[in-house]
């Protein structure tokens, strides 16, 4: 694609990296752009390939690529057509009467402002700086709390403490190598609820424009998203052949 884009003199190279590319640092410390991208201190593959196609834009760059860099965190939010994992978490949590969370927080960010910041990305973005499009730091228990404000339907929060599930995480990982499912509890997310999430989006905001809405409000429409769609989405995942 950067071959592509160069041999086609392209205005802008807009590249959604992520929060995960940046090294993970202790908590008391605020995430920016300062912080170096480390391809060797990252926790999973995930991680380790937007810190390495990031460092490879970077390069690009000094060879006349005029590229961006955008770095969201968690997104959440509606037209959620392929079912992501928030999402699915989301649905259960509409559904079950009985709801299971870790420990933890973190940085989660509406998908229509990450949109909106990768077209200001476009639009007013220099070439070569990266912008975090970070959202609204909270408590998981805190984000189940404002998440059943927003429904009718009541429900039991259990909170797992950290070691009990990353014991219940190693058990979990054997089920998904037997079933061949999609890992979703993991010590990876669990490290990933437990890390220093205390990002700032100050640099957007001052050179991009960029803005957030408010997460009951992200919430709100999630949760409407959700519930006219259900049908409509368990409807194609049968015809896929997933349970």
């Amino acid at each position: 694609m950067i071959e592509a884009a160069m041999a086609a003199g392209v205005k802008r190279f807009i590249y959604t990296s992520s929060i995960h590319a940046f090294k993970r640092i202790p908590h008391g410390t605020v995430v920016d752009e300062t912080v170096p991208i480390d391809p060797q201190a990252n926790l999973a593959a995930y991680d380790k390939s937007k810190a390495e196609a990031t460092l490879l834009i970077l390069e690009k760059v000094k060879e006349g690529l005029p590229a961006v860099i955008a770095c969201p965190t968690g997104v959440i939010g509606p037209y959620d057509y392929q079912k992501s994992e928030l999402g699915e978490l989301f649905n259960e949590w509409m559904l079950k009467k009985v709801n299971f969370g870790v420990t933890g927080s973190y940085d989660f960010v509406d998908v229509r402002d990450v949109a909106e910041g990768l077209i200001l990305a476009r639009d007013k973005g220099t070439v070569g700086q990266l912008y975090i499009l970070s959202g609204h730091l909270i408590r998981v228990a805190d984000l189940w709390k404002l998440t059943k404000e927003l429904l009718s339907y009541k429900s039991i929060y259990i909170n797992i403490p950290r070691h009990l599930a990353n014991v219940a995480a190693w058990f979990a990982q054997i089920f998904y190598n037997l079933t061949k499912t999609k890992a979703k509890f993991t010590k990876y997310s669990i490290e990933t609820l437990n890390s220093n999430a205390d990002i700032s989006n100050l640099k957007a905001r001052h050179d991009l424009g960029y803005s957030t809405r408010f997460l009951k409000v992200t919430l709100s429409d999630t949760l409407d998203w959700w519930r006219k769609n259900r049908g409509f989405l368990e409807k194609k995942s049968k015809k896929r052949g997933v349970d």
